[in-house]
């Protein structure tokens, strides 16, 4: 029988769940202030931002994501901010201090910042999880180079798709993005980028209905949704999906509130309805989702925060 331990007890001012571009920003303004400051994160330290292969679009030139998340989190600990390493299973947001659980720590938080970011929407086809890394991906940089050579398909219309297409014909001539209306969503640069690729052919009003293959994904059906017309696609081959996100909030219902989507609604002074609690990043409200708003919103937060605890 194995024996139970308590869990550890630990108090910290400021504790931020989530160590993508909002958290890690969060963590350097917050530790700056000169607050005790904690970073949860349960899987990379990164965030969204590392799904990409050259972060291009943040002010200063091109980063490799890797490269930048480190000395983002070097920079935060420079100045005594904590990364610890676990997945939050509970909060209680509305009690002084903060209460929040990870499965061998609870920690109680003077002011709490949620910077859980989302995660990417899935098709909800009959297998989909099953082909997860067998031929079905939803970060072309991390499975990407597995289709050298292979036709590859990217299922959307907006940036991300686009933008993740023209890194994939970086490894395969043959990209095709298909979407199911009428105009892509994406950018006008990103389109025409992708046009001018000569690489990425686009397939309008269409989409996926059927995946197939054992234990590989080798198959997949789509439908053109004006016609009706289905055609299969068989053999080797790639197929991502970028068709928008979920924001990690199941944690927070019912504690903060949330809009209709799912995500934390929250002013540009990243302030939520509970007295202490921030929300930065793509987790919130907001209708531009971008690294350079993620940085802004973490800072933005961890000021706040710090004015909150001094105030009290």
């Amino acid at each position: 029988m194995t024996e139970k331990r308590d869990k550890a007890n630990k108090r910290v001012d400021i504790l931020i769940i989530g160590g993508g571009p909002a958290g890690l920003s969060a963590a350097l303004y917050a530790a700056r202030s000169g607050k005790s400051v904690v970073v949860l994160e349960k899987e990379t330290i990164g965030g969204q931002m590392m799904s990409t292969a050259t972060i291009e679009n943040v002010p200063g030139g091109d980063s490799d994501p890797s490269v930048l998340a480190t000395r983002m989190q070097e920079q935060a600990e420079r100045f005594g901010a904590l990364f610890a390493r676990g997945e939050v299973i509970r909060v209680c947001l509305d009690t002084t201090p903060k209460r929040i659980e990870t499965e061998d720590t609870i920690w109680d938080a003077g002011a709490v910042i949620l910077a859980t970011g989302a995660n990417p929407r899935k098709l909800g086809l009959d297998g989909e999880d099953a082909y997860v890394g067998r031929g079905l991906g939803y970060c072309a940089t991390c499975d990407g180079p597995f289709f050298t050579g292979l036709p590859i398909y990217v299922v959307g219309g907006g940036d991300a798709a686009f933008d993740e297409s023209l890194y994939l014909s970086t490894l395969s001539d043959n990209v095709t993005i298909l979407y199911r209306g009428h105009t892509p969503r994406a950018a006008k640069l990103l389109q025409e980028r992708a046009q001018a690729s000569g690489k990425i052919h686009v397939v309008l009003n269409t989409e996926v209905v059927r995946l197939g293959g054992d234990p590989m994904l080798t198959s997949f059906v789509m439908r053109n949704n004006v016609t009706g017309k289905e055609e299969t696609v068989e053999g080797d081959f790639g197929l991502f999906i970028y068709i928008g996100m979920i924001p990690n909030t199941a944690l927070f219902r019912g504690q903060v509130k949330l809009d209709d989507g799912g995500y934390i609604v929250a002013g540009e002074d990243t302030t939520t309805d509970v007295a202490g609690v921030f929300a930065a990043g793509d987790v919130r409200t907001k209708t531009v989702r971008q690294i350079v708003g993620a940085l802004s919103d973490g800072a933005t937060a961890a000021i706040h925060a710090g004015r909150y605890l001094d105030q009290k």
